[in-house]
């Protein structure tokens, strides 16, 4: 254990936030398609009101029965059902299929490295000395 002995028992609920957070980066990706690309910000507020209202739900349900693991409980599945929502209507706005989440064409492959490539010249020139009359 990272920690030692002393934090053994907040394993088990660090386990299960840890799923919960998985699902949480794609839910915040979705967030800004919905808002910047469909401009519907009133359906992210939608969205936050349906996790809402399943978080207390399952947090009335699980906490009393099962303490800081229910609460931990409550809110991975809250997080996995929000993000099930938003890609199953992402799918739906985009025309596209489940597997297109997961495919990167090689040309966006490429695309990304040249970016980096320049990004990475640049902060090479602004590390190199400025040449003036006085350096020459």
């Amino acid at each position: 254990m990272l920690l030692g002995s002393a934090y053994a028992q907040a394993v088990g609920v660090t386990q299960v936030l840890l799923v919960g957070s998985a699902f949480v980066a794609l839910s915040l990706l979705l967030d800004a398609f919905f808002i910047n690309q469909l401009h519907r910000p009133g359906l992210v507020s939608i969205l936050a009101w349906f996790k809402l209202l399943v978080g207390f739900t399952l947090a009335l349900v699980l906490i009393p029965r099962f303490a800081e693991k229910g609460a931990a409980i409550a809110l991975s599945v809250t997080q996995i059902l929000g993000t099930s929502v938003y890609v199953h209507l992402y799918l739906r706005a985009t025309k596209t299929g489940f597997k297109d989440l997961f495919y990167i064409p090689k040309n966006d492959i490429a695309l990304l490295k040249n970016q980096i490539v320049a990004i990475a010249d640049r902060s090479q020139d602004i590390t190199e000395p400025v040449k003036t009359i006085s350096n020459v």
